[in-house]
């Protein structure tokens, strides 16, 4: 195995073990950094040229294709090249137990991922992702933003054998955008969840709902859909995620279905740099 694939191997493992929703950004800063606004003064100040001769500099230091200076695009690898403004790393993961139905992929090519998930009884999740490497030519301060277009459905259902119970179960469908910042040292050790986070898109609550439908669709594309974070001396994994949430649970006399599933296009996926970080000694 390849030193680039190990490291794709391991930036998959690791994205496996950042399911749950958190609904936060965690971020790990040193105390020893200020951040400084992005202008030419810094640039010319810390000896760093955003040209040819640097970006040659950070390829032998880190091992990976970097990146442009300010700012980094990377979009489908749809030519199959494998060029370093593509995605590299894809995944999807199915929650046991799972049924003819459930479903997750990711397609590097197409820049699609999706999840889809059914259940008569308990919490069952399903994931996908697209992701890209990351190596900064400095210490600094970085955006991402995935921009994404989503479509879902949500379904939702109960069987009442005894109405006069008056018993009441839950159902509830969930559609989730994310993205998770993993990082090693350039020898590949020292791994680290630099940020993770869960957007809702939709979440469907019903109680002993009577075929409950609904569509969703949208374009995660404003600044709710982004994480910052301070970054450098590392390589970094930026993964752009999608998750499927269904819950339904089965009374004495009521028992509820859940169905979601979501479909993902990320025509694109920027990297920004927001601010050069000064070390202090």
């Amino acid at each position: 195995m390849t030193i680039q694939s190990d490291m794709d191997a391991r930036a998959i493992a690791a994205l496996a073990e950042e399911l749950r929703p958190s609904g936060t950004e965690r971020e790990a800063v040193s105390s020893h950094e200020e951040e400084e606004p992005l202008n030419d003064e810094l640039f010319r100040g810390s000896g760093v040229s955003p040209h040819s001769e640097v970006r040659q500099a950070a390829e032998k230091e880190g091992g990976l294709a970097p990146a442009d200076f300010t700012r980094t695009t990377y979009v489908p690898d749809f030519d199959g090249t494998g060029g370093p403004d593509r995605y590299k790393l894809k995944w999807s993961q199915l929650e046991d137990p799972w049924a003819t139905g459930d479903a997750a992929n990711a397609d590097l090519r197409l820049g699609e991922s999706g999840a889809g998930r059914h259940t008569i009884n308990g919490s069952l999740h399903a994931y996908a992702g697209l992701g890209a490497w990351y190596t900064p030519l400095v210490h600094c301060r970085i955006k991402v933003t995935p921009f994404i277009h989503y479509s879902g459905l949500a379904a939702l259902n109960s069987r009442i054998a005894d109405p006069s119970r008056g018993e009441q179960e839950w159902a509830c469908s969930g559609g989730y955008l994310g993205i998770c910042i993993q990082s090693w040292d350039f020898n590949g050790h020292n791994f680290g969840t630099d940020a993770n986070m869960w957007i809702p898109m939709w979440e469907l609550k019903r109680q002993n709902p009577n075929n409950v439908e609904r569509d969703y669709s949208g374009g995660a594309l404003d600044g709710n859909y982004q994480v910052q974070i301070h970054a450098g001396g590392r390589n970094y994994a930026i993964w752009a995620t999608c998750q499927a949430w269904v819950y339904a649970t089965q009374g004495f006399a009521v028992g509820t279905t859940a169905t979601t599933s979501m479909s993902c296009v990320m025509p694109s996926l920027t990297v920004t740099v927001v601010g050069l970080l000064r070390l202090n000694s």
